[in-house]
């Protein structure tokens, strides 16, 4: 008989805590729910508050009022290469974007017929001849060899002409670009601003390299220099191992920024208005 009334009384709770048990798994639903919505309003920058109020009951049916507040709401857009997204009071909407294709890459720099200049400018600079002799690029493959070299001022600057010969191709030249924009610890003759300027027909192209060191050490490019297209895609060069990369970094300047910055008057030199001198540089082995 203890034992009848013993697994009665278990059936019984079994029945009564069987509504709990459901309310609480309900519950366990509903808080997880809440939470993965909390992430994604907080991600969005969205607050909420809720207000409950409960009325008379009526028939076992209870009365709530529920006052849902919302946070106003900004702007908020996330952007990816191909489209962005906008959060707009609450309503998430997309929006292609116009990707410009590049036209440039790094074969754009190894144009034979480009005509290829480095500007030097600053009072710690006064021998320009003896920085490109120091350049260990200069060899020979006979006893002697020697290099003709073009030089003029321009509004302050002193302007280097490479000449057109199969040994300074591009990455010669920026090779020596690089050779010249030295740290000043390392070579008392430097100069304050290095710039390489290439152009090939007239002008209808042409790009521009130079040396920010607060830039390249922030796209933790060693050994390298930046560069801009005159349609200002901009790109770096590591040197050493002649690697091109494409850049959208906006700390790298624009094309016409940098000659305005710098008072470069590049139709100067496009029309050939510069009285250039010539010198030359003989290696001997």
């Amino acid at each position: 008989v203890p034992l009848l009334i013993i697994g009665v009384g278990l059936s019984l709770l079994a029945i009564a805590l069987k509504p709990f048990s459901k309310y609480r798994n309900i519950l366990v639903i509903a808080r997880d729910k809440k939470d993965k919505l909390d992430k994604i309003l907080k991600l969005y920058g969205i607050k909420y508050a809720v207000d409950l109020k409960f009325g008379k009951q009526t028939h076992g049916v209870q009365d709530v009022q529920i006052n849902l507040k919302l946070k106003k709401l900004k702007e908020i857009r996330f952007s990816s290469k191909t489209s962005e997204k906008r959060l707009v009071n609450g309503e998430i909407r997309s929006e292609k974007k116009q990707i410009k294709k590049r036209i440039h890459n790094h074969l754009s720099l190894q144009f034979s017929d480009f005509e290829r200049f480095i500007l030097f400018k600053g009072d710690n600079f006064p021998f320009l001849e003896e920085k490109v002799r120091e350049y260990p690029g200069l060899y020979t493959k006979q006893n002697t060899y020697t290099y003709i070299f073009f030089r003029a001022k321009l509004a302050g600057w002193d302007v280097l002409k490479i000449p057109p010969t199969d040994m300074w191709d591009d990455y010669a030249y920026q090779d020596l670009v690089h050779w010249c924009v030295d740290y000043p610890l390392e070579d008392e003759n430097y100069g304050d601003k290095v710039i390489g300027i290439s152009i090939r027909d007239q002008g209808k192209q042409a790009y521009i390299l130079y040396s920010d060191y607060e830039v390249e050490e922030r796209l933790n490019l060693e050994d390298g220099l930046l560069g801009v297209f005159n349609n200002n895609e901009k790109f770096t060069l590591i040197v050493p191992f002649n690697e091109f990369g494409e850049s959208e970094e906006e700390k790298i300047k624009t094309y016409e920024d940098l000659l305005t910055s710098n008072q470069i008057d590049l139709t100067t030199i496009i029309n050939d208005k510069l009285n250039f001198e010539e010198f030359s540089i003989t290696i001997r082995e």
